[in-house]
């Protein structure tokens, strides 16, 4: 869920410029409902689609050319592709499970109604989760990582990946010296590869200017690698855009994420598109253009069973905030469709929610939901089929819910 510019990054939810610090103060001014319900959310879905610069247009619209640059080459090298296993504590995956999610710092599943909940993880994560998603096969189960705002001495978000061995009971980190892995999210094809956007290396030792910063955020690309480290491939390879929120469809055929421009030009910059492309890096092309980050920017895309559609969240600053008292954390999102050639555009949950990170299958859409005025934060479900729903809470506290993969 998280676009890139320079190597300054913020909330999400609201486009202004705060350190770590400050989001930690604002929510411990809160009650202690929000404190304790809220933070969680604040440091899983922090720091994504931060804008340096102005100049861009609030209109969202269809639109269908591809983004600039190459595609599928193999990554120059930066250290191990995966650190040795280390033992930890692993609980193997019910085959009743059909859901994956993320709570108090473990990785846990459970059915489509919330019930019979297992605890897949034991070692609270040093920082938290973002996503987590499992394999086809179920012996795996691949989670990100945010770090906080200045790790490694320079500012903006860090993000790392962890990859869990369920049946050999070990934990190990993929591509550990790259500078960021994993940023938006993780997701499996059916051959074992593992997708993710990633910046490998710094493009400056120490960037100055406008032009410098456009440069870092320009390398991040999208990458896919197996779970046993071979095979790592670089797919996009987009100087003036910055990729993130990535995701596989179920067959494994198409990838879906979502560029922030971040290219010289000021009448597109800091523009937030859904695109897809081939799972070998082909034929990418966008399929939906947001407007200004914390406007309407886009996020989250995920590819419909059939592949035919995208669902999405976009932000909706027409309706009043949530969380009033956060200003870091407060811009409503909708959960929305669109046909992968640009039409057909529909708004699923009715406005005024944080409703983010869908994931779609059959004709269900689970989501995170974030809602202030009804005291909810958890997993929710719309059906695929109509507009302005009433959404279906079915697992409070539950972070990003994803369905976990057929076989």
């Amino acid at each position: 869920m998280m676009a890139f510019v320079g190597e300054i990054m913020v909330c999400r939810w609201h486009p202004i410029y705060t350190s770590w610090r400050e989001t930690r103060h604002a929510v411990g001014r809160v009650g202690s409902w929000r404190r304790r319900k809220l933070f969680p959310l604040i440091i899983v879905y922090l720091m994504a689609s931060t804008s340096l610069m102005a100049g861009c247009k609030d209109s969202v619209s269809p639109v269908s050319t591809a983004p600039s640059g190459t595609a599928a080459s193999a990554p120059t090298g930066t250290g191990p592709a995966i650190s040795s296993p280390t033992p930890v504590r692993l609980a193997k995956i019910p085959t009743s499970a059909e859901i994956v999610f993320h709570q108090d710092g473990c990785i846990y599943t459970m059915d489509r109604n919330g019930q019979n909940v297992t605890q897949i993880t034991f070692e609270k994560v040093e920082y938290a989760w973002e996503h987590a998603a499992v394999s086809p096969d179920r012996r795996f189960v691949v989670g990100n990582e945010p770090l906080p705002h200045s790790t490694g001495g320079r500012p903006g978000l860090w993000c790392r990946v962890w990859l869990f061995d369920l049946e050999k009971g070990t934990r190990a980190q993929l591509l550990p010296q790259w500078v960021m892995v994993g940023n938006g999210g993780v997701d499996w094809d059916r051959k074992g590869f593992i997708y993710f956007a990633a910046k490998e290396r710094f493009v400056f030792a120490n960037p100055k200017g406008l032009s410098d910063m456009l440069a870092e955020a320009g390398a991040h690309d999208v990458y896919k690698i197996k779970f046993d480290g071979t095979g790592l491939t670089r797919l996009t390879n987009t100087p003036d855009r910055a990729e993130a929120d990535v995701s596989v469809s179920e067959d494994g055929t198409l990838v879906a994420g979502v560029s922030q421009v971040v290219g010289p030009d000021n009448s597109t910059r800091d523009l937030t598109e859904i695109w897809i492309m081939h799972s070998d890096g082909t034929n990418p092309r966008v399929v939906y253009r947001g407007g200004k980050v914390g406007v309407s920017s886009v996020h989250d895309p995920e590819l419909s069973p059939d592949n035919s559609k995208v669902a999405f969240s976009m932000v909706n600053s027409n309706v009043p905030p949530n969380f009033r008292k956060i200003s870091v954390a407060n811009t409503a999102h909708d959960i929305c469709t669109i046909n992968v050639d640009g039409t057909g555009f529909t708004r699923l949950t009715k406005p005024g929610p944080i409703s983010i990170v869908p994931d779609w299958h059959d004709h269900l859409i689970v989501y995170f939901e974030g809602n202030e005025k009804e005291k909810y934060i958890g997993a929710s479900v719309v059906t695929d089929n109509s507009t302005n729903q009433t959404q279906r809470r079915f697992k409070a506290g539950a972070n990003s819910p994803k369905w976990i993969p057929s076989n």
